[in-house]
């Protein structure tokens, strides 16, 4: 929004930001109509540190695509299970979210699930990781990524 608002003043005639949104008092938006850059991130790395969110941890998102969507549904939940067998000995202290269906859940012509590791550091995940997929073979019609630390949930 900062970044937008500061773009529509750059020519002549200036201009003006119009943000439509059902949380006006959200921090993210107060900070950002007062241009505080500095204020949101202190804000936002409090939050994140206080809920053990990156990047005071790390993060590992693995989506699974089909075109059936009761295939990528077994399949993230058969994935699920071989995580959470392979936690059950472990004594990193991941957390497994999932599985689900992503916030887009279906993508052209592909139905999406997603489930989320979320560990105190990425080789902690990565062991867990190196010990499951071997187990896990899915379906031909289900194929799946997997993104370290991701950008974004969609």
């Amino acid at each position: 929004i900062a970044q937008v608002a500061g773009r529509t003043g750059r020519s002549e005639r200036g201009g003006r930001v119009l943000v439509q949104t059902a949380c006006p008092d959200d921090p993210a938006i107060q900070f950002a109509a007062k241009h505080d850059y500095l204020g949101f991130a202190h804000e936002e790395l409090a939050q994140r540190l206080a809920c053990h969110a990156p990047p005071y941890c790390s993060a590992v998102r693995i989506i699974l695509r089909g075109e059936k969507e009761p295939a990528v549904e077994a399949e993230s939940t058969r994935l699920a299970e071989l995580l959470r067998a392979g936690l059950n000995g472990s004594t990193a202290k991941i957390r497994l979210l999932g599985p689900a269906p992503c916030p887009i859940a279906r993508l052209q012509k592909f139905f999406r699930y997603h489930l989320q590791l979320v560990g105190p550091d990425a080789e902690a995940i990565r062991s867990l990781w190196l010990e499951v997929v071997p187990k896990f073979n899915p379906a031909a019609e289900v194929e799946y990524a997997v993104d370290v630390d991701p950008l974004n949930l969609r």
